[in-house]
C-alpha cells in the first residue's frame, strides 16, 4: 500500500500548532481571505485538506514547515526538526 494522508490527525496537529501559536479560527480565514470559518473547522475536524496553496500560507502563518503540518501513514518517516518548537511537536506525534 503507497503512503496516504491521515486526514483526521493532520487535522489534530494543525489544531495544537494554533493552540502553542495562539492563532485563532478567524485569524486563519481572515488571513487566507476565505469567506467563512467552515473549510478551517472541516480541517480541524479531520473531514477535508487545506489546497496547497493554503497548506503553504498556513506553514508561513503558523512557523513550521509544510511537511510538518502533514500526518501520513508513511512507516519510519526520517524528517528532522528544524526547530524547538518542531522538537516539541515531535514528541506529541509517532511517524
Amino acid at each position: 500500500m503507497y503512503p496516504q494522508i491521515n486526514v483526521k490527525k493532520s487535522g489534530k496537529k494543525l489544531e495544537l500548532i494554533m493552540k502553542i501559536r495562539g492563532v485563532t479560527v478567524v485569524d486563519i480565514k481572515n488571513y487566507l481571505g476565505l469567506t467563512c470559518v467552515q473549510s478551517v473547522y472541516r480541517w480541524l475536524n479531520g473531514r477535508s485538506m487545506p489546497t496547497l496553496d493554503h497548506l503553504y500560507s498556513l506553514s508561513a502563518l503558523l512557523g513550521v514547515s509544510m511537511e510538518f503540518l502533514v500526518c501520513g501513514t508513511k512507516k519510519n518517516y526520517a524528517k528532522t526538526p528544524k526547530d524547538k518548537m518542531e522538537e516539541r511537536l515531535f514528541a506529541y506525534f509517532v511517524y
